[in-house]
């Protein structure tokens, strides 16, 4: 993804400002030079090409690419805010659960955001009936339907 023009926002209360964002994986540059301001109440579409950098860009937003990873210069300012009582998530292109039961995939993310496994077991069983898919609870892999598949992976971190 190439650098454009920032647009900038002087009525409205900045969320996100991307100054000279750079992201490289080994020689492959992903991002180069991206200045950006997202303002509160903004929407933004991401369009372009296979390879072109707007997963690696969702990435820099969302603080999961750091220097310590990739080679990655610039700076960013601002977080992704929350409303009280949510969370946030990224949905990946392909996410993939691991070889277990659906419910103990969404009982793992339960257990490692530091719930007991009874607990999590308990809450995933109660996500998945809330959302309608219990059906799954022991299917080794994901529902084939995308869209259930998309909708397991956004409530698995219960």
């Amino acid at each position: 993804m190439n650098a454009a023009s920032p647009a900038t926002h002087p009525e409205k209360e900045v969320q996100f400002n991307l100054q000279d964002i750079n992201v490289h994986f080994g020689l492959q540059q992903a991002l180069h030079n991206i200045n950006l301001q997202i303002a509160k109440g903004d929407r933004l579409a991401l369009i372009g090409a296979n390879g072109s950098g707007k997963s690696t860009l969702l990435r820099v937003l969302h603080g999961l690419i750091t220097s310590t990873r990739v080679k990655a210069t610039g700076r960013l300012t601002g977080t992704i805010k929350t409303m009280p009582g949510t969370r946030q998530a990224m949905l990946f292109q392909r996410p993939h659960m691991l070889r277990m039961s659906v419910l103990n995939n969404v009982t793992l993310a339960a257990w490692l955001n530091g719930q007991s496994w009874q607990a999590g077991k308990k809450q995933a069983m109660n996500e998945l009936k809330r959302v309608g898919l219990q059906i799954y609870r022991s299917d080794q892999r994901t529902p084939c339907r995308k869209g259930s598949s998309n909708v397991l992976h956004l409530h698995a971190p219960v």
